[in-house]
């Protein structure tokens, strides 16, 4: 009769502790961070209006804009991140695997500078090009050359 009795404590002991468990999975869950910086062109000056959007693995969206002082935030669940930053006329910035954390104060920071989408250039990375191919007259060779769009 005293091993059922001790079972069954150990038993309510192991149903407690994943109770417990469990819920302390569904508040990190459902908690969130500030994502909060500014944007800026490569000479140090705001970007106003510029777009943020970070996208999370299941497919989820959450949107931003700087205000007048190039500044952002946004409130985002704790979890891994590809953010997009975009202005006019300037060149887009992605950033891969961003994860956001339980941070002290709830807040997270991200600055950004993106380069100017230059005529006739375009943006470094190519992704406003298209490549086209060109025959060289003399070698009968095709060539890429890269196009502005």
């Amino acid at each position: 009769m005293k091993i059922l009795r001790i079972l069954v404590l150990i038993f309510s002991l192991v149903i407690i502790a994943n109770a417990q468990c469990a819920s302390n999975i569904q508040e990190k869950s459902k908690q969130k961070m500030i994502l909060t910086g500014a944007v800026f062109d490569k000479n140090g000056a705001v970007i106003l209006d510029a777009k943020i959007v970070a996208y999370q693995n299941d497919g989820t969206k959450y949107e931003s804009s700087t205000n007048t002082d190039g500044i952002y935030k946004t409130e985002l669940p704790l979890a891994i991140y590809q953010i997009e930053i975009s202005a006019n006329g300037f060149c887009t910035s992605k950033i891969k695997n961003y994860r956001v954390v339980n941070s002290t104060y709830n807040k997270m920071s991200l600055d950004v500078v993106l380069g100017v989408a230059s005529y006739p250039i375009g943006c470094e990375n190519g992704e406003n090009n298209k490549s086209i191919q060109k025959k060289n007259k003399k070698t009968n060779r095709k060539k890429n050359i890269e196009v502005l769009m």
